[in-house]
């Protein structure tokens, strides 16, 4: 577990040093493994064992932990070729807007919006990274970005503006309910950045920092989910990360805060889904024919009942129902 930073501005021209709001996370490594896979499932396709060691390469690469047990900016990544920079800052990015959605808005469940199941009208309208829908209804864009540096570029930034504030609408469907549709006024929009600062209170160099940017802008492009199917294929996507193992997991029980969860070990990890929302996964109860009818709010009841401690050592938060750990973690 190791501290990062984090800044909220409530508007463009706040940024980069005007914050209305300043405080640390901690954040497990394994936390940072957990979301490497779930960025690596996009377009239908599910990560294998050798594809998630390339995508958790990335924040192994970028990322030390120092002795304060803070995450740094580390030298193979300070002084790479800018090309591979780009790749790296973007991957960060993306970890870093996973870990503001779920510990800073209580969203779950991200959505990638560029994936080609997502319909969009115009079909190639421009639109940000992510959405997501909290506990309690409220819509969120979300789009990433990565720099070695202090922060952003402000082209960079206006382009992230461009991004959030392009989307009109977004109507959700799912289960025999009425699509509910949010218009641009209903939904929170936020850039995150993914940077490295100096630490002044701690006399730290180059620390983890994330940025959250609140921008505003015109709306264009409409968005239909079918949040039934989406969520199907991200635990599917899991089960199929899961399965490129080719080892018997589903019958290898923990118990959790009184919750079933299904295990896989692997050398100095281990990776565990909820044993409820596996068997509704493989149940053939949800499938494409029937539009994976009711699958969103029968997982929505399951994560309700889960009672997630965020802060455990050696091993990820799991309020998704999915968790990553060292192969030494007991419940």
């Amino acid at each position: 577990m190791a501290e990062i930073q984090y800044s909220y501005y409530r508007k463009r021209g706040d940024y980069s040093d005007n914050p209305v709001i300043q405080d640390t996370m901690d954040i497990s490594k394994y936390l940072l493994g957990k979301y490497s896979i779930l960025n690596g499932k996009f377009n239908g396709h599910s990560l294998n064992k050798k594809e998630k060691d390339f995508y958790s390469s990335f924040y192994k690469i970028a990322l030390e932990e120092n002795s304060n047990k803070m995450y740094v900016c580390s030298s193979a990544y300070q002084d790479a070729e800018s090309s591979y920079k780009t790749i790296i800052s973007f991957a960060l990015g993306m970890l870093a807007t996973r870990t503001v959605a779920t510990k800073k808005y209580d969203v779950v469940l991200l959505l990638h919006l560029k994936d080609h199941s997502i319909q969009r009208n115009p079909p190639k309208g421009q639109v940000p990274d992510w959405f997501g829908i909290d506990k309690h209804g409220k819509a969120f864009l979300f789009e990433s970005k990565g720099s070695v540096e202090t922060s952003i570029s402000p082209k960079t930034l206006k382009n992230a503006k461009k991004q959030l504030t392009s989307v009109k609408s977004i109507t959700v469907k799912w289960g025999n309910k009425q699509p509910k549709t949010y218009i641009a006024a209903e939904i929170e929009k936020h850039a995150i950045v993914s940077c490295f600062r100096y630490d002044h209170q701690n006399n730290v160099r180059n620390k983890w920092n994330f940025h959250d940017i609140d921008p505003e802008g015109e709306a264009v492009v409409d968005i239909t989910i079918n949040l039934d199917k989406e969520c199907f294929k991200y635990y599917r996507a899991f089960l199929d990360f899961l399965d490129s193992y080719k080892k018997s997991y589903e019958e290898n029980v923990v118990m959790i805060d009184q919750q079933k969860y299904c295990f896989l070990e692997d050398g100095l990890e281990k990776f565990g889904i909820h044993k409820g929302i596996y068997d509704a996964v493989v149940s053939k109860k949800y499938t494409e024919e029937n539009d994976y009818i009711n699958f969103y709010e029968d997982i929505k009841k399951i994560l309700s009942e889960i009672k997630c401690d965020k802060y455990m050592e050696d091993s990820s938060s799991y309020e998704d129902g999915i968790i990553v750990c060292s192969s030494e973690k007991r419940f």
